[in-house]
C-alpha cells in the first residue's frame, strides 16, 4: 500500500517536471517566472500541508528595512502572516513568518552556487522580532532553512563533485555553510544535520524531491513553535520620529522608594474610589523588585478624581533628595507599568 501511495506521488512530480522542461524546450533561456510557477502551483502545493503558504518573493527585516537581494520561493507560516501582506501581493514576507527559502539555480556551477550561498548568508543575518506575548521569550528561534534546489544538474559528474564545490565556497573564507540543504533534481538529496552532511543517493525515480518534502514535513511545526506569536505591526509603521502631546488627564507619575534600599521608580497611581482625597502616603500594589521590600510614596495630599491623580501637594520636607523635579511620564496609560531607576 504505502508503495502504491509513493507511485503516485511520483506521478505527480514527473507530471510537474515534464511541464517545466517543455518549457525550457521552447525557447526560454535560463530560469524564468513561468517555471517557478509550475513549480509552486504543481509540485508544492499538492505535496506539502495547507498550513504552509508558499509564493515567490523576497524576504524583509524590521530594524533597517533590509530584504534579501533575490527572489526566492518561499514557504511561509500561513497563521503568522497578517492578512495585509496577503492583500498587498507584493511578493514582500517578514522573516518572523517564512519557514523555508528556496533558491533555485538552473546549473549547478560555482557562480549559481555563490549566489544562492550569498542571498542566504544575507537572510540568515536579518534578527527577529521577539513576541509581545509570550513572556520570557524562548533561547533559540530557529532560522529560515535555506535550501538550493538544482533543475540542471548535466554539468556534474557524481554527487561529491556538488558538495565538495560549495565547501570550497563557504570554506574559502573561513566561513559556515549558510544553506542547510541541496536538492540535486534526480541525483540526490544532501542536508546539514548540525555537525555533517547526510546525502541519500537517488536509488529510485524522484527520491531526491521526496526527501526533500519529507524534511520540510518533518521540520516546519518546529521552526513555526519557535517563533511563537511574532508582531508585525513595526512592518506597518512608518519611518518618521513621534511627538509627544499634552497629558491625557491626571498628573504624571509620582515617585515611589523602597522602605529597605531606597531605589526609587515611578508609577501613576490609580484609586479604586472614583473621587477621594488621600492624606499620607501611596504604597505601590507592586514591591521593590531588588529587595521585595514594599514602595511608598512621600507623605503629602493626594487627590484623585475619577479614579485619577489630579494634584498632588508634597512637603518639601518629605521629597526624595536627588530626584529630579521633573517626573517622568511612563509611556503606558498604566499604575502598574514602573519605570525604574537606579538608587542612590
Amino acid at each position: 500500500m504505502a508503495d502504491r501511495f509513493l507511485d503516485v506521488i511520483r506521478l505527480v512530480i514527473s507530471d510537474c517536471l515534464d511541464e517545466v522542461t517543455k518549457l525550457s524546450e521552447s525557447g526560454t533561456t535560463g530560469w524564468s517566472e513561468a517555471q517557478t510557477k509550475i513549480l509552486i502551483d504543481k509540485l508544492f502545493r499538492p505535496l506539502l500541508p495547507a498550513d504552509i503558504g508558499i509564493h515567490s518573493g523576497q524576504i524583509g527585516e524590521h530594524l533597517t528595512g533590509r530584504i534579501s537581494p533575490q527572489v526566492s520561493i518561499i514557504f511561509y507560516d500561513t497563521k503568522k502572516l497578517d492578512p495585509v501582506f496577503h492583500k498587498a501581493n507584493s511578493g514582500f514576507f517578514p522573516i518572523e513568518c517564512v519557514l523555508y527559502a528556496i533558491h533555485i539555480i538552473s546549473d549547478f556551477n560555482a557562480s549559481e552556487v555563490q549566489r544562492a550561498h550569498e542571498n542566504a548568508e544575507c537572510i540568515n543575518s536579518f534578527p527577529y522580532c521577539k513576541s509581545p506575548t509570550a513572556g520570557v521569550q524562548r533561547a533559540t528561534i530557529l532560522p529560515v532553512r535555506n535550501v538550493i534546489l538544482s533543475m540542471n544538474l548535466q554539468s556534474i559528474k557524481d554527487n561529491k563533485h556538488a558538495l565538495l564545490l560549495y565547501k570550497g565556497i563557504y570554506d574559502d573564507e573561513g566561513r559556515s555553510n549558510s544553506i542547510q540543504a541541496i536538492c540535486n533534481l534526480g541525483q540526490t538529496y544532501c542536508a546539514d544535520d548540525g555537525t555533517a552532511w547526510m546525502e541519500l543517493p537517488c536509488k529510485e525515480k524522484h527520491d531526491e524531491l521526496l526527501a526533500f518534502i519529507s524534511d520540510v514535513i518533518a521540520s516546519y511545526q518546529a521552526i513555526s513553535a519557535s517563533r511563537i506569536h511574532p508582531s508585525l505591526a513595526q512592518y506597518l509603521t512608518p519611518r518618521i520620529p513621534s511627538l509627544s502631546g499634552p497629558l491625557t488627564g491626571g498628573l504624571r507619575s509620582i515617585l515611589y522608594a523602597c522602605t529597605n534600599c531606597k531605589k526609587t521608580g515611578y508609577a501613576r497611581p490609580a484609586s479604586s474610589l472614583p473621587d477621594i482625597t488621600i492624606r499620607g502616603t501611596l504604597k505601590h500594589t507592586a514591591c521593590c523588585p531588588k529587595c521585595g521590600a514594599a514602595m511608598v510614596s512621600a507623605e503629602g495630599t493626594y487627590e484623585f478624581l475619577r479614579g485619577r491623580l489630579i494634584t498632588a501637594r508634597i512637603s518639601p520636607s518629605e521629597r526624595h533628595v536627588g530626584i529630579p523635579r521633573e517626573p517622568v511620564a511612563i509611556p503606558l496609560p498604566s499604575y502598574l507599568t514602573q519605570i525604574l531607576q537606579r538608587g542612590p
